[in-house]
């Protein structure tokens, strides 16, 4: 109890510390990964990856659990983020961390899920010009064990906006009436196109990746529903572990509420 009560505050100095007053949650789906009640997992006869999206912008958090007898290899140089068909690139030679070759605002650090908890980490992944211990290249991940990372938020903007004719609906939630915007992403939608994002992995059975072969888990978005920050808090208050979907604070001027004065 003690620890939702802090996440709760937690959110709420967030949201009440901005100027935003408006909330989008973005519900995810995926042709590539299964979906396990609110949890997207890829798994084959050698690994398992669990994702883990709910934050502030998205993150692209992910576990990865070797299933074999034997150690399993990840080249981070030959693995990316691909936002659309941008490709941002896990490793980077360089030791500055301004040298990972994308925009700022794609740079994440915050709470992530590690082993299906939220976590509040310290040492993220800041724009910053001092000097760090050059990264891993290549991940050794022991049989039977797991290996968890989260390096980029998914979007890289303030969300969308959505068309003015979206219908008010009031949902209850627990004892409370909301009153909530719902958007269907449509195929091929323009404000959300499918295959928003992919997680491109390259594994190997060799330290010389020498027998590699690939992953590629993509997603998009289903729906987007915008609320405000009040009604947001309420939905989220007690429910925090929600890994297929994540939410944007939005400015006055993309919300419907506003355009429609």
């Amino acid at each position: 109890m003690k620890k939702n009560l802090l996440l709760q505050f937690l959110f709420s100095a967030i949201l009440f510390g901005s100027c935003s007053t408006y909330v989008q949650i973005y519900y995810l789906d995926s042709k590539d990964v299964s979906k396990v009640n609110e949890d997207f997992v890829f798994e084959n006869d050698t690994v398992k990856i669990s994702y883990f999206f709910w934050a502030k912008r998205g993150v692209i958090a992910f576990e990865i659990f070797n299933k074999l007898d034997k150690p399993l290899y990840v080249d981070w140089k030959k693995s990316s983020y691909i936002y659309k068909d941008e490709k941002l690139n896990f490793w980077d030679e360089s030791e500055s961390v301004t040298t990972l070759g994308v925009s700022r605002n794609y740079l994440y650090s915050g709470p992530v899920y590690i082993n299906n908890r939220l976590t509040l980490i310290e040492n993220g992944i800041y724009a910053s010009t001092s000097k760090k211990e050059k990264p891993e290249r290549i991940t050794f991940i022991p049989p039977k064990s797991s290996y968890s990372r989260s390096q980029f938020h998914i979007l890289n903007f303030d969300g969308y906006s959505l068309p003015t004719d979206i219908p008010l609906q009031n949902v209850i939630s627990g004892n409370t009436s909301l009153k909530v915007y719902n958007y269907n992403v449509t195929r091929n939608d323009s404000l959300a196109p499918q295959k928003l994002f992919r997680n491109f992995l390259t594994f190997s059975l060799t330290e010389d990746i020498k027998d590699e072969f690939y992953l590629d888990n993509g997603f998009f978005i289903k729906s987007i529903t915008e609320l405000s920050d009040v009604d947001f808090l309420t939905v989220t208050g007690n429910n925090l572990n929600k890994n297929d979907k994540f939410y944007i604070e939005i400015p006055d001027e993309k919300s419907i509420y506003y355009r429609k004065q």
